[in-house]
C-alpha cells in the first residue's frame, strides 16, 4: 500500500467517524436513486438539523476518535498480526489528534475575544457546519450519479 492509498483510507476512516451522516447516506443510497426528489427534501431537513448541532458534535466526535482509533488500531493489529495492513487507522488517529489540538487552541483563543465576536463566530460555524453536512450527505447519496474523476 503506497502513501496516497494510506492517507486516503485514513482520511475516509476519520471522516466517517466524525461525520456519521456520511455512513448513513451511503446505506440509503439505493433508496435515494429510486426516489431522488424525496431524498433531496429529507437531505435538506436532516442537514439543517445535524449541521446546526455540528458546532457541538464535531469536537466531541474528534475527541472520541482520539480515544477510540488507537484501540481499534491495536485490536486490528493483534487480530491480523500485521501492522502494515492497518496503518490507515494510525493515520486517522493522527488526523484526529491534530484536529482536537486545533479545536482546543481555537477555544482558548476565543476566550480572549469579546463575546460579540464569539457569538458571530458560532453563527458562522453553524452555517458552515450545515453546508458541509448538506454537501457530505448529497455526495454520498448520489455518488453513483456523479462522474468518476481520474
Amino acid at each position: 500500500m503506497n502513501c496516497r492509498e494510506l492517507c486516503q483510507k485514513g482520511a475516509r476512516i476519520y471522516f466517517d467517524l466524525t461525520f456519521s451522516e456520511r455512513v448513513l447516506a451511503r446505506h440509503c443510497q439505493n433508496q435515494a436513486l429510486l426516489h431522488p426528489k424525496s431524498a433531496m427534501i429529507i437531505e435538506v431537513v436532516v442537514s439543517t438539523i445535524l449541521g446546526t448541532m455540528k458546532v457541538f458534535t464535531f469536537p466531541l466526535a474528534s475527541l472520541i476518535g482520539t480515544i477510540l482509533l488507537p484501540v481499534i488500531f491495536l485490536t486490528k493489529c493483534i487480530s491480523t498480526r500485521s501492522i502494515m495492513s492497518n496503518l490507515h487507522y494510525f493515520v486517522a488517529w493522527a488526523m484526529s489528534i491534530l484536529v482536537t489540538a486545533f479545536i482546543v487552541t481555537a477555544v482558548f483563543c476565543l476566550i480572549m475575544i469579546s463575546p460579540e465576536v464569539v457569538f458571530l463566530m458560532i453563527g458562522i460555524l453553524g452555517a458552515v457546519g450545515t453546508s458541509a453536512t448538506l454537501l457530505n450527505i448529497h455526495r454520498e447519496l448520489f455518488s453513483a450519479m456523479l462522474p468518476q474523476s481520474v
